[in-house]
């Protein structure tokens, strides 16, 4: 009987058994003494096995929460997170990791490098891996990794061994930052300050270009001036016409000399035009092909309905005759020059990378060769003054930085593309203008030209004032010479007959040729004005004589170019 009732209470539900015992605990003591001390053994192991149970269930559901919490961290952390066990298998990675290779996260588990990469990646990965579990060591690096199926990214990639709280070794962790556009930055960082640390170079020579280029084209004034005269009144006295003629060429090519410096310092005098290049780059093509040489052959690639520039004819010719002079000593022996005009947009992305162009309308022009081509390190400092691949002699530097500061000042762009035996092309954009084009002929007469009427002539320097007086008497005027402005004013007072002209220099110690000009003309308004000037652009801006309208002649001056642009401004 009191095995049947323990047998009836382990039989029964839970809840129910609980409830009976509670009820007649002290009389089923007294009866069934013995059944109930196992029962009550029975039911403890059973309650504790009972507590056990939820308290993992609990666990569980905790360890649920967690891995749900680092699996979220995981994958909102944009950087790349893998596990790999001592076989190079996935074993953990996080949503970055997936979503670079192109896949889920579950179809990476289990898979290893060989499903994703070449050889040469897995090789190099496997060997790299392979060291830090042999060593222990991390390992920092910055790397190109080309993912499937994308471009090449930069990645910063960190390297450790993987183990467990117990030290056991489970395999290699890592985690991969992605720096491409922090790259890039730095590459456009450094591309614009080594073009800042150009620019200043430039700017450095400018400065001393412009401090004494006034001084200089004084005294080469002078010496043209009279070698000019000189040569009127000799006559036919052969030899010594002819050593004149040599002081005049040598004097003309300093002149030159002066204005290639300021070309580069971007502080050239200048007088921009509305013009079509194409009629420009034809024009020139005969004088081109004798500068050349026989040899080699100079083809043109004339783009059809070019867009208009506006820029300084002059500097055409000093763009086009430097950089054929340029490609014609790259080329040996017999080879071809190519001139190629053509419309082209330039859009933002583009600009940026080149010099920080405003994006556009440009048109370009190019000139490349068959030549010997450039190398990377001589392509840095092409444009450097003074810097040169010929031998002692045979140039100034200065071609090439000619050219740059012409297309800087016209706010252009020029390119290079060059590999050693492969030829070289200099690109120029120049930007389009919609202005419509002067038609109004440029031409002057190459004889002299001379003249009747009186010229007011301003001149600080006695020497170069002396000399033009000279020089405007030999064309057949009257001259009033004076090397002051006050002194101008009283002279111009005093005098009583017309003054068809005033011809001043732009800066002096006491005044400046344009406000001594606007007092004259307040009580001689029929008096035309002529300037001139040795200074650079930038001081004669300064004075307001760049203004459109102004006439300006800039010193030094042959007297043909003299006695032509007086004739012009007097009509």
């Amino acid at each position: 009987m009191e095995l049947d009732f323990l047998a009836c209470m382990l039989l029964m539900p839970e809840n129910v058994r609980y409830k009976i015992l509670a009820a007649v605990t002290l009389p089923v003591l007294s009866v069934f003494p013995i059944c109930s001390l196992l029962l009550g053994m029975i039911l403890c192991r059973q309650r504790e096995r009972r507590v056990a149970e939820v308290a993992l269930e609990e666990h569980r559901h905790l360890l649920d929460r967690e891995r749900g919490l680092l699996r979220s961290l995981l994958n909102a952390i944009p950087d790349l997170i893998f596990v790999k066990n001592t076989a190079g298998e996935y074993v953990e990675c996080n949503k970055a990791f997936a979503q670079q290779l192109g896949v889920s996260e579950k179809d990476v588990i289990g898979k290893t490098d060989q499903d994703f990469f070449s050889e040469e990646v897995v090789e190099k990965l496997r060997q790299e891996e392979q060291e830090i579990l042999s060593s222990g060591k991390p390992v920092d690096k910055e790397e190109r990794v080309q993912f499937p199926g994308q471009r090449e990214r930069f990645m910063s990639t960190h390297k450790a061994v993987f183990r467990g709280l117990n030290g056991t070794l489970y395999g290699v962790a890592g985690i991969a930052r992605d720096i491409t556009e922090t790259k890039r930055a730095e590459q456009e960082r450094e591309l614009l300050q080594a073009q800042l640390a150009q620019a200043q170079k430039i700017e450095s020579v400018g400065q001393l270009a412009g401090g004494i280029a006034h001084d200089f084209n004084n005294m080469l004034a002078i010496i043209l001036g009279q070698a000019d005269l000189a040569e009127l009144k000799l006559g036919n006295q052969e030899r010594v016409a002819k050593a004149i003629a040599e002081i005049k060429n040598a004097a003309k090519r300093s002149s030159d000399l002066t204005q290639q410096l300021l070309a580069f310092a971007r502080k050239q005098a200048i007088v921009p035009k509305v013009m079509d290049l194409n009629a420009r780059v034809s024009g020139m093509v005969k004088m081109l092909r004798r500068v050349i040489g026989e040899d080699i052959d100079l083809k043109l690639v004339l783009g059809p309905d070019l867009w208009k520039v506006k820029m300084d004819s002059g500097q055409v010719d000093q763009i086009l005759t430097n950089l054929c002079v340029n490609a014609r000593d790259a080329i040996d022996g017999h080879g071809q020059i190519i001139i190629e005009t053509q419309n082209v947009l330039l859009d933002e992305a583009w600009c940026a990378a080149h010099g920080q162009l405003p994006p556009g309308e440009y048109v370009a022009i190019s000139v490349s060769d068959d030549g010997r081509g450039i190398d990377r390190e001589t392509i840095e400092q092409i444009f450097e003054p003074f810097f040169t691949t010929k031998r002692q002699g045979e140039g100034t530097g200065l071609g090439l930085a000619t050219v740059y500061g012409i297309v800087t000042q016209n706010q252009g762009y020029i390119d290079v593309v060059s590999r050693p035996g492969q030829g070289s092309i200099f690109k120029i954009y120049l930007p389009r203008t919609k202005e419509s084009e002067d038609g109004r002929g440029s031409a002057l007469e190459k004889r002299l030209s001379h003249g009747q009427g009186t010229i007011l002539l301003v001149e600080d320097e006695q020497a170069v004032l002396s000399l033009t007086e000279e020089m405007l008497k030999e064309l057949g005027y009257k001259v009033l010479s004076a090397s002051s402005p006050k002194q101008v004013l009283e002279l111009a007072a005093n005098y009583s007959e017309p003054i068809h002209l005033l011809l001043t220099d732009v800066v002096m110690p006491e005044s400046n040729g344009l406000a001594l000009s606007k007092q004259l003309l307040k009580y001689r308004s029929e008096m035309k004005v002529l300037f001139m000037s040795g200074y650079t652009a930038n001081v004669i801006a300064q004075h307001g004589i760049l203004e459109e309208g102004v006439d300006l002649i800039e010193k030094p001056f042959t007297l043909q170019a003299l006695s032509e642009k007086v004739r012009q401004v007097m009509g």
